[in-house]
């Protein structure tokens, strides 16, 4: 026995022993994180005492005497449930029919417990590890598996009330696994097999399929380990990841639905039956072989960390719902994420990763701006790259994008438009972010410059004017290159072990080295991981989803900050959304729709001549004017890349009408009314005829 068994056992021993709250859960789970194939040696009465050491960090419910004075009152369900518990309990004489249905009766009367087939499954499960977990005979066992099974439901499975939002979870899932693995999700996609239904059921299910308790457990371990109930979507999502090839070699519908629906979920407990996903395509950062359940919560980790803020957030909303904490409903939800052909970023994932001073954690986007020439030279993202000119109905161009992009390959990019309801420019946005898609590209989204407008007013992110390579016509291939040098910058600092850091160093030359955190093992990394990630969701203040996790910190001897317990399990996960935050910025029919477009309150008005830089770096031209008056003759007034801001003066209609009809330059057939004072600051070559005009 390794000393780091030892160590773990000391540790459930002392907990069985003492009371309440005598080891730390951090404790706990520092010690599972360093014994290799821990579920392994969970035997006996070991799961059982980490289980209560993870669950039970409060005092439980007080539960009576006996259960069998509640059988009276048992449906046909309950019988059906209580006859599968005694089968699993089938060793313990002292315990009778009467028993079991009192049990399984006054279990769903007091937590409003309904045992669907999910929830039943789930139950017996559990109940496996109160068989083995050596207790005395009769009712204690049944004591004990009310006080597990409580937490258990109240924390990780999720609540029937999120059925109203299936149709939204299957299209947000299946978005999500396009977004990680779009090479196998084309593979499903065209065999018509709808992914997101697959993940959300094995979800629902907690893992459990059929009679498979034992392999669901070895599951069940390091999900209750991280302690982050959200994180069961990212444990299917990996699991299914790390059998990729199995799947892609079947080629009929019914071979893969089959396959899925019957798939158990066995996790190696040897090297040698290590599973090998084989995905290799430009990540900086890829899964790695399933080696065990440590290695698999270490990709669920790693897809979680690669995730859109947002994305996480309204996962974990449709999951555990709360009344409020969504500003849409089912039906308007489904329709938003089944419009899109990619991930939809909302203005939260801009306000943390445009922040001026990002948070390590947050994620870095390349962003390929399909605007106009003159509105992104006119205002851009820090890592944008202008495609305006290089972009339209034609696969040719989208090839030749698509080639030019490859030597970023791997990084999170962002199809961005307007973020106007032009229907053009939203259905070119989504070929262009189909195409990458079926090029392989991971780790593509979309997204629309009128989500930034209220980051921009608030000076939240960092908004500036092209760089005179990417002003000039033709110089795409340029910016990519020299973003590509630049990549160090981009990644954030995520922790991988040394062979992923080899394989970065190789995809993006020795430079990558200086920018990245190569961790020499995973272990208890990830569970600091789990504990920064609740606590400390630092997005700005006006940020639409941002959360303050409301768990304690607890500071370990490593150094890292893990979530504590101090609160109860109550308190497991962050803060939601309310609807007022506005979570859903894409939407086109947000109430501020119209009113966004005053993004521009006060911009420099472009008169030709003056170019301002600061620090080298060119921003945006012209001179701010306020309306009314004109600068004093040879006055120099710099324009600050966040100058974008309520307190100065507004700017001509013109300025705005030149961003808000960006799209005229580029389909011709949508004009939107001019006024007519926007002639004065409009050059001659931008003035359309008269005629026909509709508003967008």
């Amino acid at each position: 026995m390794s000393e780091a068994e030892v160590r773990l056992f000391e540790l459930l021993d002392k907990a069985a022993a003492s009371d309440l709250g005598a080891v730390p859960l951090s404790a706990l789970q520092e010690a599972c994180t360093e014994v290799p194939y821990v579920s392994s040696r969970l035997t006996g009465r070991r799961r059982y005492q980490l289980y209560s050491g993870l669950l039970l960090d409060k005092p439980p419910t007080v539960v009576p005497d006996t259960f069998r004075e509640h059988a009276g009152e048992a449906g046909d369900i309950h019988k059906n449930v209580a006859a599968r518990l005694k089968e699993v309990l089938s060793e313990d004489e002292l315990l009778e029919d009467a028993d079991f249905q009192g049990f399984v009766c006054y279990f769903a009367t007091k937590t409003g417990c309904h045992f669907d087939d999910e929830m039943t499954g789930i139950t017996l499960a559990l109940a496996t590890v109160i068989a083995a977990a050596e207790l005395p005979p009769g009712t204690e066992k049944l004591f004990r598996l009310y006080q597990l099974l409580e937490v258990l439901r109240k924390d990780f499975v999720v609540p029937a009330a999120s059925r109203a939002f299936d149709g939204s979870l299957a299209s947000l899932l299946h978005l999500l696994l396009q977004y990680h693995d779009p090479c196998f999700s084309r593979h499903l996609d065209q065999r018509v097999v709808n992914i997101g239904v697959v993940l959300l059921d094995w979800v629902r299910r907690l893992f459990v399929v059929g009679d498979n308790f034992q392999e669901a457990l070895r599951v069940w371990d390091w999900l209750l380990i991280m302690g982050d109930p959200t994180m069961t979507v990212y444990f299917a999502l990996s699991y299914l990841v790390a059998h990729r090839q199995r799947f892609l070699a079947m080629e009929t519908k019914e071979e893969l639905t089959e396959a899925l629906r019957s798939l158990v979920f066995v996790l190696p407990t040897r090297k040698e039956d290590a599973v090998n996903p084989a995905l290799h395509d430009g990540r900086p950062i890829s899964f790695l072989s399933l080696r065990s359940g440590k290695s698999l919560a270490q990709n669920a980790d790693i897809a979680y960390r690669s995730t859109p803020h947002s994305t996480r957030r309204v996962i974990d909303a449709l999951l555990f719902h709360d009344e409020g904490s969504l500003s849409k409903s089912p039906d308007a939800l489904e329709g938003y994420y089944t419009a899109y052909t990619a991930l939809p970023l909302e203005r939260s994932d801009f306000a943390e990763s445009f922040a001026p001073q990002a948070a390590p954690s947050a994620l870095s986007y390349v962003v390929l701006d399909c605007r106009s020439r003159k509105s992104f030279e006119f205002a851009r993202l820090p890592t944008a790259i202008c495609v305006g000119d290089d972009v339209g109905f034609d696969n040719e161009k989208f090839d030749r994008v698509a080639l030019t992009l490859k030597d970023i390959k791997g990084n999170h990019i962002c199809v961005f438009g307007t973020g106007r309801p032009i229907t053009e420019e939203f259905n070119l946005l989504k070929m262009m972010s189909l195409h990458l898609v079926q090029c392989g590209f991971p780790y593509v989204s979309m997204g629309g410059f009128r989500a930034l407008i209220p980051l921009i007013k608030a000076k939240v992110i960092t908004i500036k004017g092209a760089p005179a390579a990417d002003t000039a016509r033709g110089d795409f291939a340029d910016s990519v290159a020299a973003l590509k040098d630049s990549l160090t910058d981009l990644l954030p600092h995520l922790e991988f072990d040394k062979e992923e850091a080899r394989r970065k160093a190789e995809a993006f030359g020795n430079k990558a080295k200086e920018g990245v955190q190569a961790a020499k093992s995973w272990g208890w990394s990830v569970v600091q991981s789990v504990g920064k990630r609740l606590v400390s969701s630092s997005a700005p203040s006006l940020a639409a989803d941002s959360t303050a996790g409301k768990w304690a910190n607890r500071t370990t001897g490593t150094g890292g900050t893990l979530v504590g317990a101090g609160n109860g399990r109550d308190d497991l996960r962050p803060t939601r959304a309310t609807a007022a935050q506005h979570t859903f910025s894409l939407s086109v029919n947000d109430d501020d729709d119209e009113g966004d477009l005053d993004l521009i309150t006060s911009v420099p008005q472009y008169t030709g001549n003056v170019v301002e830089y600061r620090e080298g770096e060119q921003l945006v031209r012209g001179k701010l004017v306020a309306e009314g008056s004109s600068p004093p003759p040879g006055e120099n007034v710099e324009a600050s890349p966040t100058a974008f801001s309520p307190e100065r003066s507004k700017t001509s209609k013109g300025i705005l009408l030149e961003i808000d009809e960006e799209f005229d330059r580029l389909f011709g057939d949508s004009v939107s009314p001019r006024d007519p004072s926007s002639e004065a600051v409009m050059l001659p070559t931008e003035r359309t005829p008269e005629g026909d005009a509709r508003k967008d």
